[in-house]
């Protein structure tokens, strides 16, 4: 059985996501690439700010807005996870082979 809605709880959560998002982009370097993943934060960060105003509204426990908003949270820590694979799966990639051999091979 789900937990009702906890305000202060959600706050924090939405606090360190948005910890997160800023740190996420930080990390991106110049590139194509990076143009791709640097659209897509701001969707995710366009998000984070939506969210936040609505918590700052605040709303009544167990309510049908309180529920909506736990909805929209899960979706948006899921959507920057995704985002943040994407980051490391792009700028982690191994090195292209060297193209000579290395010293002492023959």
């Amino acid at each position: 059985m789900e937990q009702p809605f906890d305000l202060e709880a959600a706050r924090k959560q939405i606090e360190e996501l948005g910890r997160r998002i800023e740190e996420g982009r930080a990390g991106l370097r110049p590139g194509r690439a990076a143009e791709e993943l640097d659209r897509d934060w701001r969707k995710i960060h366009e998000q984070h700010q939506q969210i936040s105003r609505r918590l700052a509204a605040g709303m009544a426990p167990g309510s049908a807005a309180a529920e909506m908003l736990r909805a929209d949270i899960d979706e948006l820590r899921h959507g920057f996870t995704r985002w943040a694979a994407r980051v490391e799966r792009r700028f982690r990639e191994p090195a292209s082979p060297p193209t000579r051999k290395p010293l002492g091979w023959d």
